[in-house]
């Protein structure tokens, strides 16, 4: 409806999300920040994913990424009511997903690969404004 012999764009039409997903900031790592596969902590108290935080160890790092603040011990102690948590988000959303059509629901570690997949997806559309 603008002036009479301006062009009008056509309207972009948006993508359906294939899979949006809302999870707590605590599932996913400080560092990677995808969800956590094996989620475990430093004697800082910070969760971090099992990879990520072994990765930032093997470079040399002899601090915490979170409170930059000396570690005292490397050790990595397993956090098993994170994942716990995160396996119980994740059979919840299998749940919401089974359509009944006959097909048999997926385990709850598919889910939970799902749901780091989309959250993937979800940082890099937040970061450069689009799927890849």
């Amino acid at each position: 409806m603008g002036q009479p012999g301006a062009e009008q764009r056509p309207r972009r039409r948006r993508l359906p999300e294939p899979l949006e997903v809302r999870l707590p900031p605590l599932f996913r790592c400080p560092i990677s920040l995808e969800v956590m596969r094996s989620p475990v902590s430093l004697c800082t108290g910070v969760t971090y994913d099992r990879s990520s935080i072994q990765r930032w160890l093997d470079s040399g790092h002899r601090t915490c990424p979170a409170t930059r603040l000396p570690l005292p011990s490397t050790h990595l102690v397993p956090n098993l009511a994170l994942r716990r948590l995160i396996l119980s988000a994740a059979a919840a959303a299998a749940a919401e997903d089974d359509d009944g059509g006959g097909r048999s629901a997926p385990s709850a570690a598919e889910i939970a690969s799902r749901i780091a997949a989309a959250g993937r997806a979800g940082i890099r559309r937040r970061r450069f404004g689009f799927w890849r």
